[in-house]
């Protein structure tokens, strides 16, 4: 009886084996990171503009940054349901793992620095000049 024939290798794959540097060390190391990262990023996108704002800043600014735990935590908060997601990093509400809260801070910490530092942020609206009463 013929065997199966082989299935092609997947490209984002860190486990490949067929990755001739294996899934610890080489090019394929290098690879499988950046198919990582724009996993996270595709999932970044979310149903709201603000809550893509602030997870694609976190990523872009602070997960190279981070350990091996605190990316899984983030991968993590990216599964999460949108409406979830609004409560904790828009509303202030507070996950109840300890991991994922100090996470959510962390990302409305960036986010108050960045709307603070930034130059491009806009400037405050003007103030309506009190109108004098004239008879």
């Amino acid at each position: 009886m013929a065997e199966p024939a082989a299935q092609p290798a997947d490209p984002t794959d860190p486990t490949d084996p067929t990755d001739p540097a294996g899934p610890t060390g080489g090019a394929g190391a290098a690879q499988a990171a950046r198919a990582a990262r724009a996993r996270l990023a595709w999932h970044c996108r979310r149903g709201t503009r603000e809550l893509d704002l602030l997870l694609q800043r976190w990523l872009a600014q602070r997960y190279e940054d981070c350990d091996a735990a605190r990316r899984e935590h983030f991968a993590a908060l990216l599964e999460m349901p949108d409406p979830l997601l609004a409560a904790y990093l828009l509303a202030g509400e507070r996950p109840a793992q300890p991991e994922l809260a100090e996470l959510v801070e962390a990302i409305r910490t960036l986010a108050a620095a960045t709307r603070t530092m930034s130059p491009t942020a806009p400037p405050p609206a003007p103030q309506p000049a009190a109108r004098s009463e004239q008879l």
